[in-house]
């Protein structure tokens, strides 16, 4: 599965280094994977989950600094959806975004963000000015070289200036795993050793709140006056390698067990998010069997080919398959249990 939910005829191939713990996939994606196609942020910022995602990013972001910043450029800025948030915090600072992808752009433009179609370090006629801030999120780990992307992305930073990059918290085993696209999974050692290598002083490097997942900040200068943060030291590496090999392994034996675990005849998914697109990607004879969703205030009515229920409206008991992230699983279950429901939970069968 690809970060915009879509299934590729890719296989997942994702090495561990046993040595420093970070997880790479050598294998070049498809061409064009990012300009064509690419659909995670091809639509109108606003959507309620999407603004309150990034609020909570932005909400992250600024709290690094001790004063807003003049210029704020967004390297993989998608719709603009981020900097439109950036811009409800920092009303006066003048934002700017690039991004690959031409579909994404458009939306962003449309909606007033000063947006161009490019990549990080592709030559180009239009020059990028050096910004005050320039962040980064969720764009590293799909890159072909992330010490390349840390440098070009310095350049483009102000003296004196910030660079911010968020990515998944490559330390522990989770999702991120198996997105296809994402390259690497990166940990604080692995940031930090980045930005050192091109001459930038790690100025703090934290993890995000619970309700935006497991992700990790890293924020640097050329300026000298910072240190290497202490919490991107000691890393049990070995350890973690072992965590993720099991991961991954329990990942590929889901389908057959969640066989054993799911009633014969139809099922119904409670879920059209990222943990649904993991199941129809990884467990494929159990997601055959799927013939709608249901969900919560649904922001479309269909899942890819399935139609789309709101769970409200549905009164008949039912047998739920959860396509919800593993760690709600318990909870939602307790909650569809005494509406009446069976929910069929497998948080314990990925668990590494």
């Amino acid at each position: 599965m690809i970060s915009d939910l879509r299934v590729i005829d890719e296989p997942l191939a994702k090495s561990i280094c046993r040595t420093c713990g970070v997880v790479h996939r050598r294998a070049i994606l498809p061409a064009g994977l990012f300009t064509t196609g690419y659909s995670l942020y091809a639509h109108s910022p606003g959507a309620p989950r999407e603004a309150k995602r990034q609020d909570g990013y932005a909400s992250w972001i600024a709290g690094q600094l001790a004063t807003p910043p003049a210029t704020v450029l967004d390297v993989g800025c998608g719709n603009g959806s981020l900097l439109l948030a950036l811009e409800r915090l920092w009303p006066q600072a003048v934002t700017r975004g690039i991004d690959p992808s031409p579909h994404s752009i458009q939306f962003a433009r449309a909606a007033g963000v000063d947006a161009r179609a490019r990549a990080l370090g592709e030559p180009s006629n239009e020059q990028t000015e050096p910004a005050n801030l320039v962040v980064s999120v969720n764009v590293i780990e799909h890159t072909r070289a992330p010490r390349s992307f840390v440098r070009d992305a310095a350049k483009l930073t102000a003296a004196n200036g910030e660079l911010i990059v968020i990515c998944p918290n490559g330390r522990t085993p989770w999702s991120e795993l198996l997105i296809v696209d994402h390259r690497w999974s990166l940990a604080p050692t692995h940031l930090s050793t980045l930005f050192e290598s091109e001459g930038l002083t790690v100025r703090s490097v934290s993890t995000s709140a619970a309700e935006l997942g497991s992700f990790l900040l890293i924020r640097g200068g050329r300026d000298g006056a910072g240190r290497r943060s202490p919490s991107a030291n000691g890393e049990a590496t070995t350890e973690h390698a072992a965590d993720k090999d099991r991961y991954l392994k329990a990942w590929r034996d889901l389908d057959g067990r969640l066989e054993e675990r799911t009633p014969a005849g139809p099922l119904v998914c409670f879920g059209i998010g990222e943990a649904a697109g993991l199941l129809r990607a990884y467990a494929p004879r159990t997601w055959s069997r799927v013939e709608r969703c249901v969900a919560d205030d649904p922001e479309s009515d269909a899942f890819g080919t399935l139609p789309v229920d709101e769970y409200r409206r549905v009164v008949t008991p039912m047998t739920l398959l959860l396509g919800v992230r593993p760690p709600s699983q318990t909870a939602v279950a307790a909650r569809l249990r005494a509406d009446g429901h069976v929910p069929i939970t497998w948080h314990d069968l990925v668990a590494p």
